[in-house]
């Protein structure tokens, strides 16, 4: 948003200001946002990150992926969920997926390690997110 802007305001020995589309998509960008932050208080969380509530890690192979989450005393467990209990988890990719693979195998597979590491990622939070309310909180 700000290089369009400071494009635009670069002199070029014209006295003018040359608004083309980028310039005005900046405009509307912070227009949008004057608008939005007037709706409702910003929330500290919004800004300032807090400790982390839980600390985890994951991974993911061609075969499944898995991980686990050290939650802390500050979070509230969900359900029958005990306070202060690692969260561990793995699933095993179905075997679509798996057929799908890039590998030296199979060289024409559209869904990459990457791929699997990014759904990891999202399986990793939502195993604590159904664990624990980890509404506005760092994790």
């Amino acid at each position: 948003m700000f290089g369009r802007l400071q494009n635009a305001l670069q002199l070029d020995g014209s006295s003018g200001i040359a608004l083309n589309k980028g310039v005005h998509q900046a405009l509307d960008d912070f227009r949008w946002i004057a608008k939005d932050l007037t709706a409702r208080p910003t929330r500290i969380q919004e800004i300032v990150p807090l400790l982390p509530g839980a600390e985890g890690d994951h991974d993911a192979s061609g075969k499944g992926a898995g991980g686990v989450w050290f939650p802390s005393d500050t979070l509230v467990p969900r359900g029958d969920w005990k306070a202060n209990v690692p969260v561990v988890w793995r699933i095993e990719w179905p075997d679509w997926v798996r057929e799908r693979l890039v590998s030296s195998d199979n060289p024409n597979g559209d869904i990459s390690n990457s791929d699997l590491e990014c759904a990891g990622g999202l399986i990793q939070l939502e195993a604590l997110a159904q664990t624990f309310d980890i509404r506005e909180r760092t994790v």
